[in-house]
């Protein structure tokens, strides 16, 4: 499959409008760091480093986005400029742009697409990179053909250094998680009833057997939640989950459609941090993001044994709980145990730079532009 000539006459043009759109951004006179993000669930991800790179630096943020909250965050921005194009016969064009005058590309995640070709050379061939991944405690982008990766923690730069299929050849920079900065300085706390059920991400590609189990099982949470505790109950799914409409979320939201005390998030960001007790969920590291955040539990309720950073390290920011009986005595600690503390020496432990991490960052982007 591949375009029809009319469209490949309407991509040349619509990538000539890219390339002047993008050089009439950039300075002349300053380095110019552009602001890639994929997918607008990784925003978040730079936190308060955009505001502090535009002072000195001039900052082009391509929003993936209408609605982007990084609009405004930096000096310049230019709207509609795609990693890749859907043609009519389902298959995907991916633009060729390599613009002149890009020092420095600040990317949140990573496609792997054409062998990591897209995220080596997309916008520029030449420009340093610098990868932002998503997780505190799981090393994501192993294979990303970045120049410099932003280490989060301990946990993340450990399991970089010993995983044997890392391909990635960035300098590993252990800075600390500006988002989790981000979301410390904006929580702001005020109860009101709610726990929240936050799942793990699945594929919408999985077959239907497994499908059905997906949802069987966090129906099946949900409900026991509703019988066995007070609080109203707010589901919230992984952001690329809600977005695509996938069917583990539209499956949750009929079911739960008519019930007064099921609430479902569809907003970016960690806001709804500050309306919940405390978070439930089955093994996504969004629980570690929270707890970090907000010093308040999150219980992992894991019937199936699993290995890794999230089970190794869950019993230090609530619990792990195999069945509903210990999710229960779980459940029943949240009002009674002080959590804050020993979350909070786990937490500085372990996360590198916390509070500082933007302001860290930066004087490294001096550096490496320097």
């Amino acid at each position: 499959m591949s375009p029809t000539k009319q469209e490949i006459e309407k991509i040349k043009f619509w990538e000539q409008g890219a390339r002047e759109a993008i050089a009439a951004a950039l300075s002349r006179n300053k380095k110019n760091i552009v602001v890639l993000c994929y997918y607008a669930t990784y925003e978040k991800q730079f936190g308060a480093l955009l505001p502090i790179l535009s002072q000195k630096h001039h900052v082009v943020v391509i929003p993936c986005y209408k609605e982007s909250t990084l609009i405004g965050a930096g000096n310049e921005y230019v709207r509609d400029i795609h990693w890749r194009l859907l043609c009519s016969d389902g298959s995907y064009y991916y633009p060729q742009l390599d613009i002149a005058g890009i020092d420095l590309i600040l990317s949140a995640d990573e496609v792997c697409y054409e062998n990591g070709r897209i995220d080596r050379e997309f916008l520029s061939k030449s420009a340093k990179r610098i990868y932002f991944p998503h997780s505190l405690l799981e090393p994501t982008g192993v294979h990303c053909p970045a120049d410099y990766y932003v280490v989060p923690s301990t946990l993340v730069y450990r399991q970089l250094c010993e995983n044997a299929k890392r391909t990635s050849k960035a300098e590993l920079l252990q800075i600390g998680y500006p988002k989790l900065d981000e979301s410390i300085a904006r929580y702001a706390y005020q109860s009101q009833n709610m726990i929240a059920y936050c799942p793990t991400l699945h594929s919408d590609k999985e077959n239907l057997g497994d499908l059905n189990a997906i949802i069987g099982f966090d129906a099946n949470c949900i409900e026991w939640l509703l019988a066995n505790t007070r609080y109203t109950i707010l589901v919230r799914t992984h952001p690329l989950v809600f977005t695509a409409q996938q069917r583990t979320f539209t499956l949750l939201q009929f079911k739960f459609a008519q019930n007064p005390r099921v609430v479902f998030d569809t907003s970016m960001g960690s806001d709804f941090y500050d309306k919940i007790d405390f978070m439930v969920t089955d093994a996504s590291t969004t629980g570690f993001s929270f707890a970090f955040s907000t010093l308040r539990p999150c219980f992992f309720f894991m019937p199936r044994s699993t290995g890794g950073a999230i089970a190794e390290n869950a019993h230090r920011i609530g619990g792990v709980a195999r069945n509903f009986t210990e999710l229960g005595a779980l459940i029943a600690r949240a009002g009674q145990d002080d959590f804050a503390p020993r979350m909070r020496a786990f937490r500085d432990e372990v996360v590198y730079h916390v509070g500082n991490s933007a302001q860290i960052l930066a004087d490294k982007i001096d550096a490496i532009l320097g």
